[in-house]
């Protein structure tokens, strides 16, 4: 069966999800040539190693390492993995929020290996070493989590990810997927077919910034925060959104816009003003992609109505709890965050009748 293989360093970290473990496969980078050799399995001291109990473990530790996703097959570690192919699910991946007890692709491996006790296959090439259990593998490099592999041919999946995760690959000529959306947090994705059969067969989820993308002093166009796109669409899950939003922008500014400026000006910046894919304004809102600004007053308040699907379960999981929250009419759900209450500013998050959020607020505290 001829698989797809990819070039460059994942290459090594994947070939532990093959059908065929007695085979690894890499690519000479020289040639572009795919090379493949017959190997013995490798054996290592976890193989043999007994699933740590938890007998001797006080009560914070016994809830640190309970896992309900992780069960075994055979006594192998094996993945409850739901379906990859929905907006919600694709947000967990897309976020790094995926997590095998708690440790994220990217973190110090701990003792993840231990606790999940003995591998298939251990295959170690160049500097990463990849654990291949039921329906996943980790591959650690250093002290850390290079990433995840998640198999998922038995998902049927042909098409359709990035419609449903509303997301687009930015790898158009290629059979594989690259999802990257921040090129600078520490992790990507790429989705992997199987040509001869016409499926997407694993995902990984790798812990470090994609190399061929990323320049050391590189920003979106436009912009000079990595929330925000070149056309005004801001990735409100990001670490580093939720750093400016909620504890640095306690202020009528946002990103590169600031309280005063004209409508040219913004232009300048994140290209003409769109309502509905038109040029124009409505209601004394102009929106520049996620950004919709009003000029109905000096004070030009900005608000955040994000493109992403993102639900009230996935704001308590980015954001916590808030300081309070209302349900009253007219307004709806409503989340309020004020995590400075001294500064006159509060976070106000808004969700339609669907529970998805419709508008994120940055305005002077109701008095």
């Amino acid at each position: 069966m001829k698989k797809y293989m990819l070039i460059g360093a994942a290459v090594i970290f994947l070939a532990a999800c093959g059908n065929k473990p007695e085979e690894k496969s890499e690519v000479n980078l020289e040639t572009k040539e795919t090379v493949t050799e017959a190997t013995e399995a490798v054996t290592t001291e976890s193989q043999t190693t007994e699933i740590p109990t938890t007998e001797k473990l006080t009560t914070e530790e016994k809830q640190a390492v309970k896992d309900s996703d992780i069960t075994t097959i055979d006594g192998i570690a094996h993945f409850n993995l739901p379906r990859v192919d929905t907006y919600e699910y694709g947000q967990v991946l897309l976020s790094n929020s995926f997590n095998i007890k708690g440790y994220h692709a990217g973190d110090a491996a701990g003792d993840l290996i231990t606790q999940l006790g003995p591998a298939k296959k251990v295959y170690e090439q160049e500097d990463i070493k990849s654990y291949e259990y039921d329906n996943f593998t980790v591959g650690v490099k250093g002290d850390k989590i290079y990433g995840y592999s998640l198999n998922i041919e038995d998902q049927h999946i042909a098409d359709g990810l990035e419609e449903a995760w509303q997301n687009q690959s930015e790898n158009t000529h290629s059979e594989y997927m690259r999802f990257d959306r921040d090129k600078t947090n520490g992790y990507y994705i790429e989705v992997y077919p199987d040509m001869d059969k016409g499926l997407y067969t694993s995902i990984a989820i790798i812990g470090e910034n994609h190399k061929e993308s990323i320049a050391e002093d590189s920003q979106p166009s436009g912009s000079n925060y990595n929330f925000v796109s070149s056309d005004g669409t801001v990735d409100v899950t990001s670490p580093e959104f939720h750093d400016y939003f909620f504890f640095e922008n306690h202020t009528n500014d946002f990103a590169d816009i600031k309280a005063g400026m004209t409508i040219d000006e913004i232009a300048d910046i994140y290209g003409r003003p769109t309502e509905n894919g038109q040029d124009g304004h409505q209601g004394g809102y102009y929106k520049f992609g996620d950004i919709a600004v009003s000029m109905i007053n000096p004070t030009d308040k900005i608000a955040i109505n994000p493109s992403q699907k993102i639900s009230k379960d996935q704001v308590l999981e980015l954001y916590g709890e808030p300081t309070e929250q209302s349900n009253e009419e007219p307004m709806g759900d409503m989340f309020i965050y004020n995590t400075n209450p001294t500064n006159g500013y509060q976070i106000r998050i808004m969700f339609d009748g669907s529970g998805y959020v419709s508008a994120m607020l940055n305005e002077p505290e109701e008095q």
